[in-house]
């Protein structure tokens, strides 16, 4: 396996940045990550959102192997998923119920939270019911969209830091949907909409200090955002089961 070389059996969680936040650059920092790392810091940690994406990509191997009658590897890859979702529960959980955005290469927990870990941790089911709602409670949520972390880094920088991402406030709002059952589609909507600025398509990330839009337009995540938006309000027409 391709993953192999990055799973850790000290604590049972694989290292890797965080989902599509950048690392340090050779020649300049990135702001999602504190600012006197190293590039080689930013890749040893144990992320939230990534350790979540290998629990969904561990179902997916799972759900293929029963479609193929090939039982004894399903549950082999039920066994991996589980076992991780234990780890990620364990390792990666505060005392209040809620999430750490990442666990350093001293294995310390990061004092922030972060949006799309957060949402992807209720969405892959690593916690449900009770659980579901402590990971995301107290989680803004404003009209600016919901932070990518919580707190930010104490830096007047932006890009990762001090922004909201609409394809992660929707991740989010999915999750807060799966946790308590409240339809939040015409929030989602708006946040979505809000993006459609300067030339009338969906733009890529919002400065949360100022509310304005920024980014390069016709971002295609953000205008996947909106389509699973559309689907989640009964907009769209459900495929036919069985067809592709």
């Amino acid at each position: 396996q391709l993953s192999q070389p990055f799973f850790d059996p000290s604590d049972g969680l694989y290292f890797g940045q965080a989902s599509f936040i950048d690392i340090h650059f050779v020649d300049r920092k990135a702001t999602g990550y504190p600012q006197d790392w190293t590039l080689q810091d930013c890749i040893k940690i144990k992320s939230l959102s990534t350790n979540c994406l290998y629990v969904l990509g561990l179902d997916v191997m799972a759900e293929a192997a029963y479609r193929l009658n090939r039982n004894a590897e399903a549950q082999k890859w039920e066994r991996k998923r589980d076992n991780l979702k234990d780890a990620i529960r364990s390792e990666l959980r505060r005392q209040d119920g809620t999430f750490a955005y990442l666990k350093d290469k001293n294995g310390k927990l990061q004092e922030r939270r972060e949006a799309l870990g957060s949402a992807l941790v209720v969405l892959s089911e690593v916690v449900t019911g009770e659980e579901a709602q402590s990971a995301l409670r107290g989680y803004p949520v404003t009209d600016a969209g919901v932070p990518l972390f919580h707190p930010f880094f104490e830096r007047d920088d932006f890009y990762h830091n001090n922004s909201s991402w609409p394809f992660v406030d929707t991740f989010f709002i999915k999750a807060l949907e799966a946790s308590d059952g409240i339809d939040r589609t015409p929030l989602n909507a708006a946040l979505l909409a809000r993006t459609c600025v300067d030339d009338g398509t969906f733009h890529e990330v919002t400065d949360y200090r100022t509310k304005k839009v920024k980014g390069s337009g016709s971002q295609l995540w953000t205008a996947a955002a909106f389509v699973d938006t559309c689907r989640r309000a009964g907009l769209l027409n459900e495929r036919v089961e069985g067809s592709i």
